[in-house]
């Protein structure tokens, strides 16, 4: 609530294209000093023990939040804006982590990771004085979640935590609705410093969106961390550029939207759409 966002363009050079995919980004991080991996966070799947409560949305907007505050390197990706994508290609949401449906969203969004995740609880449990008037609650959640790789549709990475029982501890005016509150704070702080770090050592990439000519157009740009100047590797989307040749080398030349820029190429053979870039040399500013 209350979050700012941006729209951005990340796989359409400027105008002269037609059907621009565009995303959101919040602006927590705007910080450029770090090359940053964008990560789609969807809507958690709620297992709550009260039918009337839904606690999945309002955790996972709370751990992005948090993660965005841990770290300058994560870049998140509007999940709205992807369920809308997807929606108009005719893919179900249940396809999400289908290995054809991350490619597509790597391919489109640039992402590095999705994550999805899954809430149990809030249990709440409760005693009372002898002489019933002061009531103290306590309460227990478990967020259990997955990181998953677009390039290969596989689980990077699985991930859970739960509270200390004892420290969701309350009394006095409202103590059931405090201590939830107190027990998912718990639980978010401590599975955001494990998932902080795995998603700052994913390996940095991005592709080539479209070649026009000499110019060549990228899903990433001054957001993301990129500077005029820099001289990108180029490799075919196999591998990641680990095993395989490098084809060429570009250099960014300019920026255009919100992230995305233009390169030309310096050295070795023309690129592909799709090509994977990585980042070989700053030289700018």
């Amino acid at each position: 609530m209350g979050k700012k966002e941006f729209t951005v363009s990340p796989t359409s050079p400027p105008p002269s294209g037609a059907g621009n995919e565009t995303f959101l980004v919040s602006s927590s991080v705007s910080a450029l000093r770090d090359l940053k991996r964008k990560v789609v966070m969807t809507h958690f799947d709620d297992q709550t023990t009260n039918a009337d409560e839904v606690f999945g949305d309002w955790v996972s907007e709370k751990l992005t939040k948090e993660l965005s505050r841990r770290s300058s390197q994560i870049l998140f990706i509007d999940y709205q804006l992807v369920k809308e994508f997807l929606e108009r290609r005719q893919v179900a949401l249940t396809d999400l982590e289908n290995p054809k449906t991350l490619h597509l969203l790597n391919e489109v969004f640039g992402i590095h990771a999705l994550m999805v995740g899954q809430l149990s609880g809030p249990y709440v449990f409760t005693t009372k004085s002898a002489k019933d008037q002061d009531i103290t609650a306590s309460a227990i959640i478990k967020i259990e979640m997955r990181m998953m790789d677009p390039l290969s549709g596989k689980t990077l990475k699985n991930l859970s935590a739960s509270n200390p029982i004892v420290a969701s501890k309350e009394k006095g005016t409202f103590p059931e609705e405090r201590a939830k509150a107190k027990a998912i704070d718990l639980t978010i702080n401590d599975i955001s410093k494990a998932l902080s770090r795995e998603l700052d050592n994913l390996k940095w990439f991005c592709r080539v969106a479209k070649v026009e000519g000499e110019e060549i157009y990228i899903n990433a740009g001054k957001l993301t961390g990129l500077k005029i100047g820099d001289m990108m590797e180029v490799f075919s989307p196999e591998g990641l550029g680990d095993s395989t040749e490098l084809k060429g080398k570009i250099q960014i030349s300019s920026f255009f939207g919100i992230d995305a820029s233009m390169g030309r190429l310096i050295d070795g053979k023309k690129p592909d759409v799709n090509d994977i870039l990585k980042l070989a040399k700053t030289k700018g500013t």
